[in-house]
């Protein structure tokens, strides 16, 4: 249970250094949650002997494919656009699992085979339409397979693939299936609803569920339900107009499912790896593998999120994965974002590598970058080691370089890992990859984590001095190739 199991290291605080704007009153949660029982014929239903499992299996469509259990109120369905995204999202999040399994499979022969299960579960998804998801749901909850008609192969092969990816079969697991359970709320009022339901669910954290923070937020946890906003907060919105929403595809046409997907993704990696991966590592597998479905990344999920405007708030993000503050599309755009990480940011490094190496001699230079202030008034250079141990006494920028420094960590390793993927070992690069994914789910702890780097790529992964043997200093000196 994720909810009331909630500890400090699985709450993610944004703290910004002015006060915070007056929250809606608990009145108003109040008659979010009311309304949202009675909705749903629980008017008379008391918090103390609620079945969460029950309710949702009766009001909600769920389509469990491979690790996600995708669910959305089949009520919401009878809006078209609303159909049209669900249709979209699960496509998406079958088509990451897709790619997930296509870093493995090199290594992996479990993973190949989950692989051929899922290709014909994505082909008989792609085929939905949003009249089908209507008339399928009628207002009542349901398996989608079963709703939607899904042939015998169909279903025996999502049952195959669900197996595999819910024990974690394709990285060589051998566990009890734990499935990966997400809500999708269409709009900013059904996500509200959601989260004050919570709140009175669980009254020990209504203060948390109905606290001044919650209408900004993009995601929660209640028990093991991660329930994800289609909508962004609006930014600016009207005093008072909690529910006000932004489009998320408001940027790119498939903004939605860049986020939904990089989410999923953080949520895959906590469900697999829990404390045995680092933050790091996780965050920049799942920006890869955004850009490696989308050709880029462009989500407000990790990085600078700071607000760039006169009053700012403090904004509370429960979640699983204490890397993942998931904040409003409202902070400033960083060069380190332009074309969305379409070459996994190597692009926009090198420019950097090359502008903090100018001056410095030839031995220095590859180690060097430049970071730019907030107001970009001022410049200073930071120098590797970035990852690892080896980066832990290294000397912070100073405050006015906060969020150039956060941007460029997430560009770097995100580059790095595609490196690792790509790169490093030649044509056994993504081989040697698979197999250090493996290894990092048989990791005792997320310390040991360098020490399954060396004995994967026989190398460490940084060194103080930058020795040349260590994976960091040939990626720097890979990159300033690029």
């Amino acid at each position: 249970m994720r909810c009331h199991a909630l500890t400090a290291a699985a709450i993610l605080f944004a703290l910004c250094p002015t006060v915070a704007a007056q929250g809606p009153r608990p009145e108003f949660y109040d008659q979010l949650a009311t309304g949202f029982l009675e909705r749903h014929g629980a008017a008379d239903a008391e918090a103390s002997t609620f079945n969460l499992g029950e309710f949702h299996a009766a009001h909600f469509v769920t389509a469990p494919i491979g690790l996600y259990e995708i669910s959305i109120e089949a009520a919401a369905l009878t809006d078209g656009d609303t159909a049209d995204h669900y249709k979209d999202l699960v496509k998406a999040l079958t088509q990451a699992q897709d790619h997930w399994l296509g870093w493995l499979e090199e290594g992996s022969p479990a993973a190949e085979a989950a692989r051929k299960d899922l290709a014909p579960v994505a082909k008989w998804v792609s085929k939905w339409s949003a009249s089908d998801l209507r008339s399928a749901a009628q207002s009542s909850g349901g398996n989608v397979l079963e709703l939607m008609g899904a042939s015998d192969d169909v279903q025996q092969a999502a049952a195959r693939l669900r197996e595999a990816m819910t024990r974690g079969t394709p990285l060589g697991l051998d566990r009890e299936p734990r499935a990966e359970p997400l809500i999708l709320a269409p709009n900013r009022k059904s996500f509200l609803e959601l989260a004050a339901f919570a709140g009175w669910l669980y009254p020990n954290w209504q203060h948390v569920f109905w606290g001044e923070g919650m209408p900004d937020w993009t995601n929660f946890f209640v028990d093991d339900y991660k329930v994800l906003a289609l909508e962004f907060a609006q930014p600016g919105r009207p005093a008072g107009d909690w529910i006000a929403g932004l489009d998320m595809n408001y940027k790119v046409p498939n903004g939605m499912s860049q986020q939904v997907v990089q989410l999923a993704a953080n949520s895959m990696f906590s469900n697999y790896y829990g404390q045995l991966i680092p933050p790091s590592v996780a965050g920049s597998l799942a920006v890869n593998l955004v850009v490696e479905q989308f050709g880029e990344c462009n989500t407000r999920v990790d990085g600078d999120l700071r607000e760039r405007r006169t009053e700012a708030r403090e904004i509370f993000v429960p979640g699983g994965n204490p890397s993942g503050g998931i904040l409003p599309a409202n902070s400033a755009e960083s060069r380190w974002r332009e074309g969305g990480g379409e070459e996994f940011f190597a692009e926009v490094l090198n420019t950097a590598q090359a502008a903090g190496g100018k001056g410095r001699k030839r031995s220095d230079q590859q180690a060097n970058f430049e970071l730019v202030s907030d107001n970009a008034s001022q410049r200073t250079t930071v120098q590797a080691p970035f990852l690892g141990s080896a980066a832990s006494h290294n000397a912070e920028p100073p405050s006015g370089f906060y969020g150039d420094r956060l941007e460029f960590l997430r560009a770097y390793r995100s580059c790095f890992m595609n490196w690792l993927r790509t790169e490093v070992d030649g044509k056994k690069s993504e081989e040697t990859f698979a197999q250090f994914l493996m290894n990092m789910a048989k990791a005792e702890n997320a310390e040991a984590i360098e020490n399954v780097i060396v004995s994967t790529y026989e190398a460490p992964l940084s060194d103080p001095k930058m020795d040349k043997k260590s994976l960091e200093a040939r990626f720097l000196a890979w990159l300033k190739k690029q």
